[in-house]
């Protein structure tokens, strides 16, 4: 691929500092390939840190940040009042800003701040060479609206996922929206369902800046299979332990089933602890295994060398995820929760959906069923495979991405 002339400035929660937005490591590689330069600027930081290619660089801009609400508030608030205001008069939902005005004046105010950071740091940048790209809608993305305000950046992008796009996640409301809305170039959420969903909810005049881009995964080949009637039934999940993924539904779900079967578990969470002692519970014909959270590199040997029967999903919330991925590329079918944009990658082509608010005894048959049905075959995995290839495989949907970042710098310039 021809390199394109610009750097590419990239705004992260972590990446590549500890072990999330591990979706990012396929990424980053295919954009190493297509910028010049690459750099990275981290919300936080950690001490562990992820090799990433040579022509990416990290600066670390927000070490030791500490805020001074009263401090900012005196010395922003022209322009706090200003922003706020904005929001305030043209976002569908602005009773919210009255209802939170501290915690939404604090994100603003932080990140008026932020702006002044980056801005001073981009001084020794070429802006006009350079393409700014923030990970997350919410993370990040003000502090660049707030800049292409005052034309200190030439544009940015964006894209979006689940937390940062939902309100029902945010507590009812996305903060300032409109306001990124109005100022951003494109942005990209990693589904059709939250493409739509931001379209709703903004100016008509400012859905022509959506573009929905799916997330991809690499290619490894497909998974070890044999007749499962000789084999022992193997489900693996891959989740944070936190409330939102309902690891504990998984427990009460396995719980029902009265063959012999394997679970294993890969992440970890701040629900640790009590979904473990939950397991304790489980029958003896259930073996399990928590392996806590691993290198993308491990999940990935783990899938090349053992036989997995069906990936579980029972989230209550999602974008598309990035696991199911992973799972649909070595043809292993998925059961999953139907929310946010998971219907897209889990169909009859590829697993089961059910229901959001689906009962342990009802999911406990579905799994009993699956385990009965064609949809346990290799023909059906081969198929699980191919649908992936279609849709998320990673060389295909990085490289279509990169071609729309590079429509929006010649479009921006």
């Amino acid at each position: 691929m021809q390199k394109a002339k610009n750097s590419l400035l990239l705004f992260t929660h972590k990446y590549p500092f500890g072990n999330q937005e591990s979706f990012l490591e396929n990424e980053i590689i295919y954009l190493s390939q297509a910028f010049k330069q690459i750099i990275l600027i981290p919300e936080e930081t950690e001490t562990t840190k992820r090799p990433v290619p040579e022509n990416v660089e990290t600066i670390t801009l927000y070490d030791n940040l500490k805020f001074n609400y009263f401090f900012l508030f005196i010395r922003y608030l022209g322009k706090a009042i200003k922003y706020f205001s904005y929001s305030l008069l043209v976002e569908q939902k602005r009773f919210y800003y009255i209802y939170h005005v501290i915690p939404y004046l604090k994100y603003l105010l932080s990140s008026i701040h932020k702006s002044k950071i980056i801005e001073k740091y981009i001084q020794s940048v070429e802006k006009e060479n350079c393409l700014f790209y923030t990970y997350w809608f919410l993370r990040g993305n003000l502090p660049l609206a707030i800049l292409k305000s005052q034309n200190k950046i030439p544009g940015y992008i964006s894209r979006a996922h689940g937390y940062d796009l939902y309100d029902e996640q945010q507590g009812g409301l996305v903060p300032f929206r409109a306001f990124k809305m109005k100022h951003i170039d494109r942005l990209f959420p990693i589904s059709r369902l939250g493409a739509n969903y931001v379209k709703e909810r903004i100016n008509k005049q400012l859905r022509s800046k959506i573009t929905p881009a799916y997330l991809g995964t690499r290619d490894f080949g497909i998974s070890p299979y044999k007749d499962t009637t000789s084999e022992i039934i193997t489900i693996v999940s891959c989740s944070n332990i936190i409330p939102l993924k309902r690891v504990s539904l998984i427990i009460n779900t396995l719980s029902l089933i009265d063959f012999q079967l394997k679970w294993h578990h890969f992440g970890d969470g701040n629900c640790e602890n009590e979904v473990k002692l939950l397991a304790e519970s489980l029958p003896e014909n259930i073996d399990y295994r928590f392996w806590g959270r691993i290198s993308n590199i491990e999940l990935i040997e783990f899938y090349k060398n053992n036989q997995v029967t069906l990936f579980l999903n029972l989230s209550a919330s999602e974008g598309i995820p990035v696991s199911i991925m992973e799972a649909a590329s070595f043809g292993i079918p998925a059961i999953a929760t139907d929310v946010g944009g998971v219907k897209e990658i889990v169909n009859e082509q590829t697993g089961i959906l059910v229901n959001s608010d689906a009962s342990a005894e009802s999911i406990a048959q579905t799994i009993i069923s699956f385990i009965d049905s064609d949809k346990n075959s290799i023909e059906f995995r081969n198929g699980v495979r191919n649908f992936w290839k279609d849709n998320f495989e990673a060389e295909k949907n990085y490289n279509q991405f990169i071609q729309l970042l590079h429509n929006t710098v010649s479009t921006a310039s």
